[in-house]
Parts: C-alpha cells; structure tokens; sequence
C-alpha cells in the first residue's frame, strides 16, 4: 500500500517535470513549481532563452528517470527478492535530484538578474 502511494508520487512528479520541460522548450514558459525557488518569478530572468536552453534536457531528464521510478515502483517492487535493485533506482534518483537541483542554481547565477 505505501509502495503504491510512494509510486503514484513519483509518476505525478515526473509528470510535472516533464510537462514544465515541455512548456519551457515550446513556449519558453518556466514554471515556479519546477525551476524558480520561492521569492523569485520568472521575470527576474534577464536571458530566458538561455535559462531554456540549459535547463530543458536537465529537466526532461530528471523527469523521465522519476517517471521510470514511479512505474519501478509499482510495478516490480513487490516481484524482487533482492532489494538492491530498488535501491539503486532510489541511490539514482536522489543523485538526479542533487544535480538538478545545483542545475537551477546555476542557471540562476547565469541567466537572472543580480
């Protein structure tokens, strides 16, 4: 019951991500909920093309895999008789979370205003 619940958030994060990395690389929409930390909005970014371009493949990346995570979950967590095959997908995704993370970070340095 947990696993699913645990599954079911992740498949709507990926979602989330992938849907903002979509609407940033159509329409150069950035979202707040993905990209922008709280305080800041998207006009502070002087340089929205470039915050697009670098952030587009970091966040349908990080969405994809949290997307994979999610279906992971659901689906084979209960068949495995090992548990290191979910915790790697976990190790992972944690590690995809710290670089997506230091990736708006940067992006921010770079592309907004000071």
């Amino acid at each position: 019951m947990f696993n699913d619940f645990i599954g079911l958030i992740l498949l709507a994060s990926g979602c989330l991500l992938v849907s903002s990395a979509i609407q940033l690389k159509l329409n150069g929409r950035i979202s707040r909920v993905t990209m922008i930390p709280k305080g800041m909005n998207e006009s502070m970014i002087q340089n929205k093309e470039g915050f697009a371009k670098y952030m587009f493949p970091r966040a349908l990346i990080v969405g994809l895999y949290t997307l994979f995570a999610g279906a992971f979950e659901l689906v084979f967590e209960r068949q495995m008789t090992s548990f290191l095959p979910g915790f790697a997908v976990v190790v992972v995704l944690m590690a995809l979370i710290f670089w997506y993370s230091g990736s708006i970070q940067k992006a921010l340095k770079d592309y907004a205003r000071k």
